[in-house]
């Protein structure tokens, strides 16, 4: 999702299932979100990009 000033993205593995040590993702299960996923990562800044694609990559082989 775009919104001003940040992107959030949704991933398809559970919040318990990635290695996240910089605790940029969060556990949606009880929170009304956009999508089927449970595990929400925000982006604020262009410098978190590359951090971001490993989360994304996690996500992705667990799949």
């Amino acid at each position: 999702m775009f919104l001003k000033s940040k992107l959030k993205a949704y991933l398809n593995i559970d919040f318990s299932d990635i290695q996240d040590p910089l605790k940029k993702t969060r556990d949606v299960t009880e929170v009304g979100h956009y999508s089927h996923c449970n595990t929400e990562v925000t982006i604020t800044d262009l410098g978190e990009i590359s951090y971001v694609l490993t989360l994304i990559k996690q996500a992705y082989e667990k799949s």
